[in-house]
């Protein structure tokens, strides 16, 4: 009944309220030169303030950024935008009552044509847990410039709890830990970018503590992989005391805990299990601070391969609330009052402050708070709120698990006061994607790897499911054993073992001591198809002022044995110090250092090999940069000027800045 009347927040508005965002911030997407206007729509009573944030930096309004307020909606347009107003943004709202803090993203780029589809690198897999466990997902990603992951249990949006955690790294690996699961699902992930979109999903089986989990003896007798048999707890402690973890694990070399997915190797913070008897592992963790409160994973390791599991440790802060003073205003005396308020809304992942007006009251306080008839345990995310005139409490990454009535009994040795709010959240409907991040493991750019593999080239269509292992020619007779010697001494040029769409495969070659009976069953020998350049993101015309640096930058496919050039109005270009080619593994790079109106012309890339050609070309216009005339100062006999400008520019040659061949 309570979520109903928000519906109709007119209604609440009359009494006193705490901030309310009817509409939330979305995630935004815009254009490098464009214009962007973010918006939300904000109640309550007293009217909220409102500021905006970028990176925890409040948005100051200048010559292009302009913050402003129609009604009950509030705007920042921001004109001109640049690459570095790219990030992290939160909108703020509050009044005597309350305070709800919502977060979203901004990317901003370089246009469309430089976008690549998201497609998956390590799709996620059925799994068998046991009961009362820890469950991690993981698969991995590749996409530029940046990914949108949504993820669904048996069809429907998850709703973290407090232990349960989305992430994604810089390095594309997305990852789901639910605490302690209890029932069969089925669980998706979705990734999106403004160009594709894709899905991969998993049956996760959970089976009881007496139970043995539904895995095959053949494959634990000949696996490689270090399996857990013992798993960890999670655990809940008082800040300052010491965590032991054990566990037992089969098969593995060394088992070490961090909180990164993937740590670095000189990562101080990673600590490593010693072994006892019987395949166990432990450590410690002495006097635990509450910023090691969180998500940790335990990684066994062999030569071969490794298995993670994750691990919640809480923190429980010791706080004090006996002898409060910090909440006292400037003389004040008497019995403490405090005001009234209503309902807190908000949506997961808000940032919210439900707090009281303290009237009256002469310190020091005892203050006790209380969340659903039980007393607060106060952690890194749930904190006192206590400023001169006003007590609450400070919550952080909401959920579901803390909607409920928030009470405190406020006193002195006068008398005492009470005050009670009921915090509602919502799933945040406006946004498209739960989990939104900025990736860098696009192999296109990588500069590092000499030799790509064709396994990681993506394609123009994102696959939502694996493509078929094809297999060799059967033979007449298929052998039981495998041969302990091969047929012959294999070839200078490896045979690929695994076909990719496009490709064909290779007989294995065939010396003469084959039987007659394998030479006429086996196909002849085929040549090598060699892949046909492709260009995924090509440059687009500019405009620039004269003196400019200019860029044509094109993404291609890591096709072998290609041969690049460019053409300026159909005449080849050599690199030089006006002009720098450059190439890298699926990138390829034209600069035209301080252009000037002669450099103006059609531009064209071409990039061919013996399977075929991919061209792509644009034009460039340079404007005469406009000078603004300073006083006369005579620099030589020849009467030259200077000019005062608001940029500086460097001096260039009368001559043509494009070598011709």
């Amino acid at each position: 009944m309570l979520f109903r009347s928000f519906k109709s927040w007119q209604l609440l508005a009359r009494t006193s309220l705490p901030p309310f965002m009817v509409n939330g911030p979305r995630d935004r997407r815009v254009q490098d030169g464009q214009s962007i206007q973010l918006t939300c729509r904000v109640v309550g009573n007293p009217w909220p303030h409102v500021r905006w944030f970028k990176d925890e930096d409040q948005v100051i309004p200048d010559d292009f950024t302009n913050v402003y307020s129609e009604g009950d909606f509030q705007h920042v347009q921001i004109d001109d935008i640049m690459l570095d107003h790219k990030g992290k943004y939160s909108v703020e709202a509050f009044n005597e009552h309350g305070v709800v803090t919502s977060h979203f993203t901004v990317i901003v780029d370089n246009g469309l044509e430089r976008y690549m589809p998201p497609f998956f690198t390590k799709e996620l897999s059925d799994v068998s847990v046991r009961r009362g466990c820890n469950l991690l997902l993981h698969c991995r990603v590749e996409s530029f410039p940046y990914i949108g992951v949504t993820w669904h249990e048996s069809g429907s949006k998850i709703r973290l709890r407090e232990s349960d955690y989305k992430l994604i790294d810089e390095d594309g690996n997305v990852l789901l830990v639910l605490a302690e699961v209890e029932d069969n699902h089925t669980y998706s992930c979705s990734i999106i970018n403004e160009i594709a979109e894709n899905c991969t999903s998993c049956q996760v089986t959970v089976e009881d503590s007496q139970q043995l989990l539904t895995i095959d003896e053949d494959i634990l007798r000949h696996s490689l992989r270090p399996r857990f048999t013992v798993w960890p707890s999670n655990a809940a402690v008082v800040e300052g005391d010491t965590v032991s973890v054990q566990c037992t694990v089969e098969g593995c070399n060394e088992v070490f805990l961090s909180t990164d997915f993937n740590p670095q190797s000189v990562d101080p913070t990673v600590k490593q299990l010693s072994k006892s008897g019987n395949n166990s592992w432990s450590t410690q963790i002495n006097n635990i601070a509450l910023h090691q409160s969180g998500l940790y994973f335990l990684t066994a390791r062999n030569n071969h391969c490794e298995e993670k599991y994750p691990l919640i440790i809480k923190v429980k802060s010791q706080v004090d609330l006996s002898a409060v003073d910090a909440c006292a205003t400037d003389n004040s005396s008497g019995v403490p009052g405090l005001g009234s308020s209503g309902p807190v809304f908000s949506r997961d992942g808000d940032t919210v402050v439900i707090k009281a007006a303290l009237h009256s009251g002469q310190p020091p306080f005892n203050l006790s708070w209380t969340f659903n008839d039980q007393e607060i345990v106060w952690s890194n995310r749930v904190v006192p709120y206590n400023r001169p005139g006003s007590i609450g409490v400070q919550m952080t990454r909401v959920g579901v698990d803390d909607e409920g009535t928030y009470a405190c009994t406020l006193s002195n040795s006068l008398g005492s006061a009470t005050f009670s709010s009921t915090l509602l959240v919502d799933y945040a409907e406006q946004k498209e994607s739960e989990v939104m991040a900025e990736l860098c493991n696009c192999p296109m750019l990588d500069s590092i790897t000499p030799l790509m593999s064709w396994s990681n080239t993506p394609i123009a269509t994102p696959r939502r499911t694996p493509l078929p292992t094809p297999h060799g020619t059967p033979r007449a007779t298929p052998r039981a054993t495998p041969r302990v010697t091969p047929f012959s001494t294999p070839r200078a040029t490896p045979t690929p073992s695994l076909g990719r769409r496009g490709y064909d495969l290779r007989s294995p070659s065939v010396s003469s001591t084959v039987s007659g009976m394998d030479d006429f069953v086996m196909p002849p020998p085929r040549r090598k198809f060699v892949q046909a350049p492709e260009i995924f993101s090509s440059f687009s015309n500019k405009a620039v002022e004269e003196g400019s640096t200019v860029e044509y930058k094109c993404f291609v496919s890591c096709a072998p044995l290609t041969t690049t050039t460019w053409e300026k109005d159909n005449m080849p270009i050599i690199s030089g110090s006006q002009v720098t080619l450059s190439e890298k593994t699926g990138v390829r790079v034209l600069t035209i250092h301080c252009a000037r109106t002669i450099d103006a012309g059609s531009y064209r890339m071409t990039i061919t090999n013996k399977s075929g050609v991919s061209t792509c070309s644009a034009n460039l216009t340079v404007k005469r940069k406009k000078l603004v005339p300073a006083e006369p100062v005579s620099t030589s006999s020849r009467g030259i000027y200077s000019y005062s400008s608001r940029r500086s520019y460097s001096s260039y040659s009368p001559y043509s800045s494009v070598r011709y061949l």
